[in-house]
């Protein structure tokens, strides 16, 4: 008998970087999106990947194998619909606001991928 913990994976490969974004932002928009994929996963597992889209971008892709969205659905989801939940929402929105692009790419019964591009600090840390 496997309990919750054990049936659900997230399988992280991120390349470490400098992404321009709040701390709080990032956990926030993670953690949100993360927990929609496994609530609506049929398999329990998500795939989160990180890696440097070009000079100025960083991109991010949650992938889950769930219900997916239908082109209806898609629809709302380019306007901020509240059918979608507040926390799907304002994960865009600090997207939007951190000057980074969201995009979702689905289909119904097969599974989602979230890409998200957040901006990189052009110049070193120090």
């Amino acid at each position: 008998n496997i309990d919750k913990a054990q049936a659900r994976r997230i399988l992280f490969k991120v390349a470490q970087t400098n992404i321009k974004i709040d701390y709080d932002y990032l956990y926030f928009i993670l953690f949100e999106l993360i927990t929609n994929a496994l609530n609506f996963s049929k398999t329990k597992i998500i795939i989160v990947t990180g890696k440097k889209h070009n000079s100025e971008y960083y991109e991010l892709l949650i992938q889950d194998f769930g219900i997916g969205f239908s082109d209806e659905e898609l629809k709302k989801i380019t306007i901020n619909h509240p059918e979608l939940g507040l926390g799907f929402n304002l994960s865009k929105i600090l997207i939007q606001k951190s000057k980074g692009v969201f995009s979702i790419i689905s289909q119904k019964n097969v599974g989602t991928t979230i890409k998200i591009f957040l901006p990189l600090y052009l110049e070193p840390i120090k």
